[in-house]
């Protein structure tokens, strides 16, 4: 249930879950999966944060001591740790072409 929310951040500031992304996106889940199109991106660095937005309300929902309820990750973020990785930790390269990134999705209440 829900939908799958994405944001691609082209700089530090705010990663992960303050500022401005430099693109948004939103799909559905099928099979447990689901696959967002950021368009064509001008080479650099780049970091994505997802959101299984299992309410559809637009937010990642937590708990009264702000532990997440839903499903999150970042790019390169394969273990769940105590803090949301950095920029830094999380960029990929984007060269220019296609690319294809898989983001795991964690989950801990």
């Amino acid at each position: 249930k829900g939908h799958l929310l994405a944001a691609l951040y082209d700089r530090p500031e705010g990663f992960p879950r303050e500022g401005k992304p430099a693109h948004r996106a939103k799909a559905a889940i099928t099979g447990g999966r689901a696959s967002v199109d950021f368009g064509d991106l001008a080479p650099g660095s780049y970091a994505v944060a997802v959101l299984h937005d299992e309410n559809d309300n637009g937010e990642l929902d937590s708990n009264w001591v702000k532990i997440p309820k839903e499903g999150f990750g970042m790019s390169r973020f394969e273990k769940l740790k105590m803090s949301a990785p950095s920029f830094e930790d999380s960029k990929i390269e984007v060269k220019g072409g296609e690319q294809t990134v898989a983001v795991k999705i964690h989950y801990v209440l």
